[in-house]
């Protein structure tokens, strides 16, 4: 997998919401301390993309950055984090706003956290 515009290319593998069925697809994603954000901007397209409402449905899945693999929460962002987000990736790949443009919807923005990094903040937070 290759890597540019501040970008990884990962494989990132979820659970399909009516099928059930494990849902492989490459995704560029966007470091973020120990998450990774991934963009539902479909290429500018009106609809949202599946992997989106499959990770809605079902928020554990596996990420596959080079030759590791690994299991991750994926959860939606909203507000200050989601603006901060936004502002992260437009900067890095400036086409994400015409996208959004393009789209005439909100791109979500999905925040993947490594289940390991999930579970040690729960428990120094109990």
């Amino acid at each position: 997998m290759g890597s540019g515009l501040g970008t990884l290319t990962v494989l990132l593998t979820t659970t399909g919401r009516h099928s059930g069925k494990a849902r492989t697809i490459a995704i560029w994603a966007y470091p973020d301390d120990d998450a990774l954000i991934l963009i539902g901007s479909s290429g500018g397209r009106s609809r949202t993309p599946a992997w989106v409402y499959n990770l809605r449905a079902q928020p554990e899945a596996t990420v596959q950055v080079h030759r590791e693999v690994h299991a991750v929460w994926a959860r939606d962002t909203a507000g200050e984090e989601y603006e901060r987000l936004w502002r992260m990736v437009v900067a890095a790949y400036p086409g994400f706003e015409t996208y959004r443009q393009w789209a005439h919807r909100a791109v979500p923005l999905v925040v993947l956290e490594r289940v390991e990094s999930r579970d040690r903040s729960d428990a120094a937070t109990a």
